[in-house]
């Protein structure tokens, strides 16, 4: 099932799409971290069970780290470490972003998914029996026209 930030990350410009497959390159965007793959044409993440509410941790908190790819018509092969950290007691979340863009955003747990918009809009969800993988998109950080997905785990 797809994961849709509040502000829909817009998918590669057609121009920005034909321009780099007239260079000889292909499509960015299928990357996998960590148990689980990203499919940029179905802008879905795949490989490991969705976490379920009930598997959700209500108390501690982590850090989950790993990587993010970045699109965009100004870089198109972006990519950083990405840094989530979660307070399962408080139900909250904190994305940081560093390399090809850079920026730290807050957001709310919600069942077992997360979401937030303070600093850039992302959304998420938990992965695993117990929710050791999350992964999700974000938008509106760098250049206009970027977007991005990140994979990170405990």
């Amino acid at each position: 099932m797809p994961i849709i930030p509040r502000r829909t990350p817009r998918r590669i410009p057609a121009a920005l799409g034909l321009a780099l497959l007239a260079a000889g390159c292909s499509l960015p965007g299928d990357w996998s971290y960590a148990g689980l793959s990203y499919d940029l044409r179905s802008n879905s993440f795949s490989g490991l069970p969705e976490t379920t509410a009930a598997q959700m941790p209500t108390s501690g908190s982590a850090v989950f780290t790993g990587e993010y790819r970045h699109l965009s018509r100004t870089n198109p092969f972006g990519k950083g470490s990405a840094s989530l950290g979660v307070d399962f007691a408080a139900g909250t979340v904190q994305l940081s972003l560093t390399g090809s863009v850079n920026g730290t955003a807050s957001g709310t747990i919600s069942g077992s998914g997360f979401s937030g918009s303070s600093g850039f809009d992302f959304a998420g969800k938990f992965y695993g029996s117990t929710a050791g993988v999350a992964a999700g998109l974000f938008s509106g950080i760098g250049p206009s026209d970027s977007f991005g997905q990140f994979i990170t785990r405990r």
